[in-house]
């Protein structure tokens, strides 16, 4: 099954992406700092690479950090890589 939905096709990664909305078919899940984010929107970026993808998440109201937290991602069960973090002040 695609994870996205209208599929690609495999000859577009590295071509500008200015085509229609696509959207994720399986589950986006992200935790910064260890706590569950509500995944406001996921899709291909449109205007720069194809392949570029913007996750827009809410800050967890509790999160309780200034500096550097942790950030994880999933998409349908595949892992983002450790060791990215994000900057957050209040």
């Amino acid at each position: 099954m695609p994870r996205i939905r209208p599929e690609l096709s495999s000859g577009i990664d590295g071509q500008i992406w200015d085509g229609a909305a696509v959207i994720f078919t399986a589950p986006l899940k992200v935790t910064l700092g260890g706590q569950a984010a509500e995944v406001v929107a996921g899709r291909l970026a449109r205007g720069v690479i194809s392949g570029v993808v913007e996750i827009q998440v809410r800050v967890p109201a509790r999160l309780n950090a200034n500096g550097a937290v942790p950030v994880f991602l999933s998409v349908g069960g595949a892992a983002s890589q450790s060791g990215i973090n994000l900057t957050v002040a209040q």
